[in-house]
């Protein structure tokens, strides 16, 4: 366990120093994807491999109105 702590801590600090960790705000005016499956719970700023599992459709709707709806950003489009 100890072991594993210790390769977290090394892999974050790399990661700080490389500057790879990124926090993209869009802006409002945006446009966003949205599955419209019963489930989905996020927006995407681009076709991902997050949009895969959709079981819905995918529409185009402004950043605004997602985040009316709840939705929270992608992890991997916005790293």
């Amino acid at each position: 366990m100890r072991n594993v702590l210790f390769v977290f801590f090394l892999s974050c600090l790399f990661l700080s120093f490389t500057g790879e960790i990124k926090t993209e705000i869009p802006h409002t005016d945006t446009t966003v994807l949205v599955c419209t499956g019963k489930y989905a719970k996020r927006y995407h700023a681009r076709k991902c491999h997050g949009l895969n599992n959709c079981k819905g459709d995918i529409v185009s709707i402004k950043l605004s109105e997602a985040k009316k709806k709840n939705l929270s950003a992608c992890g991997i489009c916005y790293k």
